[in-house]
């Protein structure tokens, strides 16, 4: 659901418009609609820090309610090992969160950051997580393992294969930035080399302005429907599920004309066509209307 949400707000960011020059046409549009552009400008801004604000105090809620985790936001960022094997809690260990939940409610609100604060405080965090994420990555990876390597060879940990993958940064942010769907930036103007480009649906157009992982959105939600699908036996239930693949895949090969938009190309709707449809036949001459329209006020009596 959340991704769902963020892929559509990805969307939307994308089109949006980017730093212009004084000299732009739509400098001049802004300009020309005064205080109500700066107005909505700053509007969106402070949503922004709302919205962020909000998702920064979910996760000190959720790291609080967890008895391993609610000592990162702290400052004691020595953690214990996390255990093979799951300990019971007992009434004193419950007791003990408890009075520590009702004390962290009653902390003093946190100052108000500015959106140039967020970057540096959403790194912090993430260090103070990533020892602990390691080591919960550690236990799970060795209780899921099926059996050890019989290659021989030398086995690296889950956490080195993941850094292995992400050592590459500048390949994977290249990923993101590539232009996958079709959407027109607000105050950008397309070359002759633009049309060239989006007539060729084979040539791949990189914009360091933009952010589009919809290759990997679509990859979670088709793991999604063959997770569903995998213990279902109902044909009924798999039928369904078969037509959402398919929704999905044409979905994901779906071509939108960029050319038919503001107008540019006509939008009608072919009806069709009439059957046994027969024009009415007049048989009636004009003195029988002039004898009609008489009769109607009197003037001719009609015996």
């Amino acid at each position: 659901m959340t991704e769902t949400i963020s892929e559509k707000i990805a969307g939307i960011l994308n089109a949006a418009p980017l730093s212009f020059d004084p000299e732009d046409d739509i400098h001049e549009e802004t300009h020309k609609c005064g205080n109500q552009f700066t107005d909505k400008v700053s509007e969106s801004k402070k949503n922004v820090s709302n919205l962020l604000d909000k998702f920064l105090e979910l996760q000190s809620l959720l790291l609080k309610k967890y008895p391993e985790t609610k000592k990162l936001l702290s400052g004691n960022t020595q953690l214990k090992e996390v255990e093979s094997d799951e300990e019971i809690p007992s009434d004193t260990d419950d007791e003990q969160i408890n009075e520590v939940d009702e004390n962290s409610d009653e902390e003093t609100p946190r100052k108000k950051l500015k959106i140039s604060d967020y970057k540096a405080e959403i790194e912090k965090r993430h260090k103070l997580y990533k020892d602990y994420r390691n080591s919960v990555i550690h236990k799970w990876n060795d209780k899921t393992r099926i059996a050890p390597s019989k290659s021989g060879g030398l086995v690296h940990s889950v956490t080195n294969q993941i850094e292995h993958i992400l050592s590459d940064k500048e390949k994977l942010i290249k990923r993101t930035q590539l232009k996958r769907t079709d959407y027109e930036i607000v105050g950008q103007q397309k070359s002759n080399e633009d049309n060239e480009t989006s007539q060729d649906q084979s040539v791949e157009v990189h914009d360091s302005n933009i952010f589009d992982d919809t290759d990997f959105y679509h990859h979670l939600l088709r793991e999604l429907i063959e997770c569903k699908s995998a213990d279902v036996t109902d044909p009924v239930q798999l039928g369904r599920q078969w037509m959402q693949l398919q929704n999905l895949r044409s979905k994901m090969k779906r071509k939108i004309d960029t050319k038919a938009t503001k107008g540019r190309k006509i939008r009608y709707v072919v009806h069709s066509k009439l059957v046994n449809f027969m024009a009415p036949i007049e048989d009636n001459n004009n003195s029988a209307v002039t004898d009609l329209c008489g009769s109607l006020f009197g003037k001719n009596q009609v015996f």
